[in-house]
């Protein structure tokens, strides 16, 4: 669980402040303007502002201050939007190693009621989930199986009909991620093992189900986020291509037809009008003997390990 913030650089607040306004959309936003020692300005608006800290290895997470005047408790800091230096400097910026200093700083504080949920930033502000649809065409040629006009123009590659294969690609962002564990990379390019589920799909209705072999891991993206005190996260997407089965239909698993398009390690082949299966061998119908063009993979452990 998140914690209050705890003060503990000595401030005034400046006359004139605060200023307020009210809406319907946005409720109550304020603004304040104080005053502090010119090198404690920083510490002030890292106090103010909140968020993740790593120190020796812990990470805390630490709430935006509450606006003071509000009774109710709900607006908290939203923004710093200006920091000014006040009265004259100590020191002028000359030499490469030399710098501007001040006694006092004037700092700008905007309070708002945020839409965010702080209580639990594991679950509900670190992680996003999306669904996008999309669709792979694919031709189906018949190979001498069909033809077109009374039995006259045989279906071949040239006048072959296509067909839209249904795809869903999952998107899953996870900020302030401290160390991206190597399975999130050594996965990608390879299929589900398991099923798996996707949970968000819409509340109060039954999960989502991803069967074996049908989501493929897309590369991975990982973007630096700077924190409070110097602290890199990494705010890392992963995205995922559906293609496939919703629910596993064979309870064998490895051999399931996993729905009307199969699922990554099926194919179309002439004449036929479901994806199939390829095997080593002609005879064999062992799990051994599937023939896979792409890799099973425990995707379940990489969600797991950036959770």
């Amino acid at each position: 669980m998140a914690i209050e913030p705890v003060i503990t650089v000595p401030y005034e607040e400046m006359d004139g402040s605060p200023k307020e306004s009210s809406s319907n959309d946005s409720g109550l936003s304020a603004t304040r303007v104080l005053r502090c020692a010119w090198d404690d300005r920083l510490t002030l608006v890292e106090q103010l502002m909140g968020g993740v800290v790593i120190i020796d290895g812990v990470r805390t997470w630490t709430l935006p201050a509450k606006y003071p005047y509000d009774p109710n408790g709900i607006a908290r800091v939203v923004n710093t939007p200006q920091i000014m230096p006040e009265g004259k400097p100590v020191g002028n910026a000359v030499g490469v190693e030399q710098f501007m200093s001040y006694k006092y700083a004037i700092i700008t504080v905007q309070y708002g009621t945020n839409q965010q949920s702080y209580t639990s930033p594991e679950d509900e502000y670190l992680i996003s989930n999306d669904l996008a649809g999309s669709i792979q065409v694919l031709t189906v040629p018949g190979r001498g199986k069909y033809f077109w006009t009374e039995d006259v123009l045989p279906v071949d590659i040239d006048n072959a009909p296509v067909k839209q294969i249904q795809m869903l690609e999952w998107t899953r962002t996870i900020g302030q991620v401290d160390e991206v564990p190597l399975i999130a990379l050594s996965s990608v390019g390879k299929v589900n093992e398991t099923a798996i589920d996707y949970s968000d799909y819409a509340p109060g209705v039954e999960s989502l189900t991803f069967a074996p072999e049908t989501l493929l891991m897309l590369p991975v993206s990982m973007e630096d986020q700077f924190l409070p005190r110097g602290n890199i996260l990494q705010r890392v997407t992963l995205r995922f291509m559906w293609m496939g089965g919703l629910t596993a239909v064979d309870v064998q698993g490895w051999d399931t037809a996993a729905g009307t398009n199969g699922g990554w390690n099926h194919a179309f082949r002439p004449g036929r009008s479901n994806p199939e299966r390829m095997w080593i061998s002609n005879s064999d119908r062992q799990e051994q003997s599937v023939h896979r063009a792409y890799e099973l993979t425990d995707l379940k452990a990489v969600l797991d390990a950036l959770k």
